[in-house]
């Protein structure tokens, strides 16, 4: 099994342990309900990126999430040889 298999099962586990434990009215679905009274465009696109990155439907050069990954990579390597 490889990383991003484990990843997925470890957040389909937590999606669903966080469900059944939360408190009436504090599911991951009435809360993004909250989301969207107040932020209606910003949870729609946030949602369809995510979905399209998921799918691989874009092509990695406008895929948000994809680009994410070497800036992360490169921050981290910046306080890895920071606090050496």
């Amino acid at each position: 099994m490889r990383a991003g298999d484990r990843a997925w099962i470890v957040l389909g586990v937590g999606v669903c342990v966080y469900e059944l434990a939360a408190a009436d009215d504090e599911l991951l679905s009435e809360a993004a309900d909250r989301y969207m009274l107040h932020h209606p465009w910003i949870v729609r696109v946030v949602a369809f990126v995510l979905a399209a990155h998921v799918a691989n439907a874009l092509h990695p050069r406008v895929d948000p999430v994809h680009r994410l990954q070497p800036i992360t990579r490169m921050v981290v390597r910046f306080r890895l040889h920071r606090s050496v």
